[in-house]
Formats: C-alpha cells, sequence, structure tokens
C-alpha cells in the first residue's frame, strides 16, 4: 500500500541472463528480480534486489554475485539487495559484496539480532546467517535487524528464518 511499482525486471544467474538458463556449475535455475519503488506520499524512489544464490556451485555463487553487484550499481538511487544468499556472513563472497558497495544493514542497525538464519525445520540460533539485507552506500540509517524466530500455528513457515531490518530511506 505504500509504494508503487515503476519498472521491475527478472534475470538468471547464468552465462545467459536473458534466457531460462543454469549458470556454470549451479545445481538449480537461479534468478534475480528487482523493481522500482515509489513511496506514494513523498515520491521518493528505491531499488530493491532480490536473489537466491545456488547451494552447491561456488563458481555460480561467485559469478552470480558479480552481475547483482553490476545491476546494484546500475541504479542512482537507495538500493536494497535481499536474499538467501547461501554462503556464510564472513566468508570470501559474503567480503565480495560489502567490498564492492553494498554494507550488511545489520551492521548499521542500531539494535541488531545475530544467529543462524537457515535451520532446516529445527530449531537453531546460533551460528552463520546466510540470509542478508544488504544496502548500497545511499542508505546509512537503520533502525533494527530481527531474525524472526516465531513460529505460526506452531510450524516453522520456511527452512530458513525471515528476517527483517527497518531501514529509512533518505
Amino acid at each position: 500500500d505504500k509504494y508503487n511499482l515503476v519498472d521491475w525486471g527478472t534475470f538468471w544467474l547464468s552465462e545467459t541472463p536473458d534466457k531460462v538458463s543454469i549458470g556454470w556449475d549451479a545445481k538449480y535455475h537461479r534468478t534475480c528480480t528487482w523493481a522500482i519503488l515509489q513511496n506514494k506520499e513523498t515520491k521518493e524512489q528505491y531499488a530493491h534486489i532480490n536473489t537466491h544464490l545456488d547451494n552447491v556451485g561456488k563458481l555460480a555463487r561467485d559469478k552470480s554475485i558479480e552481475l547483482i553487484l553490476e545491476k546494484s550499481e546500475s541504479f542512482d538511487m537507495p538500493v536494497v539487495v535481499t536474499g538467501d544468499f547461501n554462503l556464510p556472513k564472513g566468508s570470501e563472497l559474503y567480503n565480495k559484496l560489502t567490498a564492492n558497495g553494498l554494507t550488511d544493514s545489520s551492521l548499521l542497525a542500531l539494535e541488531a539480532d545475530s544467529g543462524c538464519t537457515a535451520h532446516g525445520y529445527k530449531d537453531v540460533v546460533k551460528g552463520n546467517p546466510i540470509d542478508f539485507v544488504f544496502l548500497n552506500e545511499i542508505i546509512t540509517d537503520v533502525k533494527s535487524y530481527k531474525i524472526i524466530r516465531e513460529k505460526y500455528d506452531g510450524k516453522f513457515i520456511s527452512d530458513h528464518y525471515p528476517i527483517y531490518a527497518d531501514i529509512i530511506i533518505n
């Protein structure tokens, strides 16, 4: 209700991003979807990119990150990049993302939760996250970052905990 969709698109995380394809050493088809959203009240816009990187192919994750970074850099506005990155915080590929213009929102948050985000339908709290909310350098104000560990009707809604970031888009 807060935003109008201005533009959007999807590309495949592969050597041929404009057509349905599996990339490099990936096991599965993987995509990246982006949208430009405009706040109905303030008319401010931001780009939101969401992805799910391959869980098997290291080369596929590396090359996919390059495609995502290229897309995020193509926007001249605030950018939020979310997804299941299938790589732990502090890993070589995580560091590649954060060394190239994106910041982990949990590091900017005034209040930040930490711990595992992929739990495999078990109650797990400790461990490294593999799901992230990254922000480009235009966004610096994050009120909170939380890993939602509550179950619904006694069941997990996914094999990953949802993550939430309260972000002020300037």
